[in-house]
């Protein structure tokens, strides 16, 4: 299967998932339930899965890239947070641009190691897409069920679920051109690298995404109906269980 085939599959998952809780309301009616699900098992994911096979790959280089990475995020939401305080309105718009800012880059270095993964081996290759596929579904899912509480406009809803669907083929793209044109100068130990790089740089805007975007609000919740943190855990418990079938 070529690269672009993966990439139009995983890109019509993610925007299939992203547009089915804004025109079935059925989903909507359980939104925040399915939210404290995907978030329970986006945290199982990362800690389970992809952070580890990430520092297996470049050990303490990417540690270092993932800790920068996520660190810039926090300063950049904590500073969001102290300076606009003019209204929920301003404040609402901030956050929803740092959910889309995180989402996207996310989704962009995703794409740059699907493309990467191609120069690997098959095996990788293999691996990473069914490890997007695996979690691409309800990470839009989840996505859109936070972005449609804050973006009530369709207009503006279908431009977000747009650019975060585009993303991930445009950093194929960019790998593709920048390798075409790079190509006689290629090693393993580059792409190593670059995969490293990309790889550490997706798992940190995740992470980023996930504390502040995700878990905190989920936290947030529970505490006022704890019978709720169940949840969580059943999202955290079907993740590892799939991860581990698989």
């Amino acid at each position: 299967m070529s690269v672009f085939v993966k990439t139009l599959l995983i890109s019509i998952l993610m925007t299939a998932c992203c547009l089915l809780p804004r025109f079935y309301s059925r989903i909507r009616e359980h939104s925040r339930v399915l939210l404290l699900i995907g978030t329970g098992g986006l945290i199982s994911l990362y800690f389970g899965d992809l952070l580890p096979d990430v520092l297996r790959l470049g050990g303490t280089s990417s540690l270092a890239i993932i800790v920068c990475v996520w660190a810039v995020y926090s300063l950049i939401h904590l500073f969001h947070l102290s300076h606009h305080k003019h209204g929920p309105e301003t404040t609402d718009s901030g956050t929803t641009m740092l959910l889309m800012a995180a989402m996207v880059s996310h989704c962009f270095a995703s794409g740059m190691l699907l493309a990467v993964s191609q120069e690997l081996s098959s095996k990788i290759a293999a691996t990473v897409f069914f490890a997007l596929i695996a979690h691409k579904g309800y990470e839009a899912l989840t996505f859109s069920l936070l972005l449609g509480e804050r973006v009530r406009r369709t207009s503006w809803f279908l431009a977000c679920v747009g650019a975060y669907a585009l993303s991930l083929p445009l950093g194929v793209v960019v790998v593709k051109l920048g390798t075409s044109v790079l190509d006689a100068k290629r090693s393993p130990a580059t792409v190593n690298m670059l995969a490293m790089v990309i790889s550490s740089v997706a798992v940190g805007s995740l992470m980023g995404c996930m504390i502040h975007d995700f878990l905190i609000p989920s936290i947030q919740h529970v505490r006022r109906r704890k019978r709720e943190a169940l949840w969580l855990v059943v999202g955290g418990a079907l993740t590892f269980l799939f991860t581990v079938a698989s």
